[in-house]
């Protein structure tokens, strides 16, 4: 574990200008990567249904970015919650967290893995992020963990607060390296955010599936 935590902050050198929050960092000691079907090196590992669980350098950059660009951080959403690990970082991190997976056998897998950890505000769903999470308020930030071509589904714009954030690893085309990105909800629209970055970050997620 601490080699892992190390290896992520020697590398976030490369891209911030200090160190990564502490309360991100203690988020991720907190919580066991086995238990959500990985290990403890810098790369991502499959945990079936040709997913995978983040790399923890990925993990630790976006809870990151997103808890530092948050204006508030009482319910978050994440698209594409997988095995549910950084669900569990992010319940560290915002009062509620709302997991959406389309796999169904990982959506179960995931709440037993959580509810091994005694996190109780956190909430996954079995459905496809294409369509909106009812009976659930706006939400402060949403992060996506697949990777998004092109555009962006309008119903994202519409469950995100105003002055809320969108973190997604987005390309232009499928020509273009995927790079995180930003925005903020500005009078009902979407307007591009500066990262904080010194650099882009460049990342391979799986894609963003449409019904």
């Amino acid at each position: 574990m601490q080699a892992m935590l190390d290896t992520i902050e020697q590398h976030a050198k490369h891209y911030l200008p200090g160190p990564i929050d502490p309360a991100v960092m203690m988020a991720l000691q907190k919580t066991p990567r086995e238990l959500f079907g990985g290990d403890y090196q810098d790369h991502p590992c499959p945990i079936g249904f040709q997913q995978t669980i983040s790399q923890p350098f990925m993990v630790a950059m976006m809870s990151a970015m997103i808890y530092r660009l948050s204006t508030q951080h009482e319910h978050v959403l994440e698209i594409g919650s997988g095995s549910g690990y950084q669900s569990a970082v992010l319940a560290q991190l915002y009062a509620q967290v709302t997991g959406i997976e389309r796999i169904e056998a990982l959506a179960a897998a995931s709440i037993i893995s959580i509810q091994a950890l005694a996190l109780h505000n956190i909430n996954i769903i079995h459905q496809n992020a294409f369509y909106p999470v009812k009976n659930q308020a706006k939400f402060d930030a949403i992060l996506v963990a697949c990777g998004v071509y092109a555009q962006l589904p309008p119903v994202w714009v519409e469950q995100l607060s105003e002055q809320g954030v969108l973190l997604v690893p987005f390309a232009e085309s499928a020509n273009d390296s995927m790079q995180l990105c930003v925005w903020q909800k500005q009078q009902g629209q979407l307007q591009p955010l500066a990262t904080g970055l010194s650099q882009p970050l460049y990342c391979n997620f799986v894609p963003f599936i449409n019904p």
